[in-house]
């Protein structure tokens, strides 16, 4: 699985630095990831790195990040995906 590389892989480079707090979250469905951004939101990390479930559902909580100054890099390389995709994993990081 795709997602499954990504999520080693980011783990296996964030160990390499000091300052980055890697969290990794994994979610089910796209109601589950977004509930996950939410409570990274209010953790206020420097950075969200999501590999969206669903593109088009996780637009709203990523714009919503986004106006809380935080850096959304979306993996999937864009939001309003309308396919339904396989589980995915989220990942956040903070300094």
């Amino acid at each position: 699985m795709a997602g499954g590389a990504v999520s080693k892989n980011a783990k296996s480079a964030a160990a390499q630095y000091d300052d980055i707090d890697f969290q990794l979250l994994q979610a089910a469905d796209a109601d589950s990831q977004a509930q996950q951004i939410e409570q990274a939101i209010s953790q206020k990390p420097d950075v969200l790195v999501v590999l969206p479930q669903d593109g088009a559902a996780l637009t709203p909580v990523a714009q919503k990040a986004e106006k809380a100054g935080i850096r959304v890099v979306n993996i999937a390389g864009c939001y309003r995906r309308q396919t339904p995709q396989p589980p995915r994993s989220s990942a956040t990081t903070t300094r």
